[in-house]
């Protein structure tokens, strides 16, 4: 597994939201039912409703190399993390005592995202075997996606070794019912865990082009979707 540094960025102050998107480190993330947005999910995006990624499987992968890194809350990402949580209803304006002391808490907090930054060894998996019957069905669908990226709180003690900021190794291993994620520098600080252990509010996810000269499924490339004006 690649060596990477799990770092802590802070947030500008009164970054940009709007009821869909959110604004991390300068980019637009989904949050809309970004629930069924696990790392390496594969799907559509429903545009005739509320322009949300509807999955369609995971493909197969063990000990994929991610960026894992922890950001500061701000406002309106820890607004984000609570409703993903259920704790109260997106659009809420009078939110109650209790609600609004925890807002403020998360704020002195910090959230864990991952990233695949080597789209070219990610579709090398994708074309892997096992994930041929997954890429057939999903060839059939329009404007096909996969999940690259993904925001998740923590509220546990797994929350606060990742919070530590200690190098380590980040990989994800994908293909059952929730996607298993590695930290650790080495065998005995090596931390194991799941995707369900947290919530993921927010999510990006990338375009999937087709090789057109293959006569079976096949991934030829991936790009990053980025809404268009997502804060009008």
């Amino acid at each position: 597994m690649k060596t990477l540094v799990i770092c802590a960025t802070l947030l500008a102050s009164g970054c940009a939201t709007s009821n869909a998107y959110l604004d991390i480190q300068g980019a637009a993330w989904r949050k809309t039912e970004a629930f069924s947005a696990t790392q390496f999910a594969i799907g559509v995006i429903e545009t005739s409703g509320r322009n949300r990624f509807d999955p369609k499987g995971t493909i197969k992968v063990v000990d994929f190399p991610v960026v894992a890194q922890t950001t500061y809350y701000s406002d309106e990402t820890a607004r984000a993390a609570i409703q993903a949580e259920g704790k109260f209803k997106p659009g809420v304006v009078d939110v109650d005592a209790a609600i609004e002391s925890e807002i403020q808490r998360r704020q002195k907090s910090r959230y864990v995202i991952f990233r695949t930054l080597d789209p070219f060894k990610l579709v090398d998996r994708m074309n892997a075997p096992e994930n041929l019957t997954a890429l057939t069905l999903l060839k059939g669908q329009k404007n096909p996606v996969i999940v690259t990226g993904t925001a998740v709180s923590f509220e546990n003690e797994l929350y606060k070794k990742v919070d530590s900021g200690v190098k380590a190794n980040a990989s994800i291993s994908s293909g059952a019912a929730s996607p298993q994620f590695t930290l650790g520098g080495d065998y005995s600080s090596e931390i194991k865990a799941s995707f369900s252990d947290g919530t993921v509010f927010a999510y990006e996810y990338s375009a999937i082009e087709w090789d057109s000269s293959s006569p079976t499924a096949k991934v030829k490339g991936l790009s990053i979707d980025r809404p268009m004006n997502p804060w009008y």
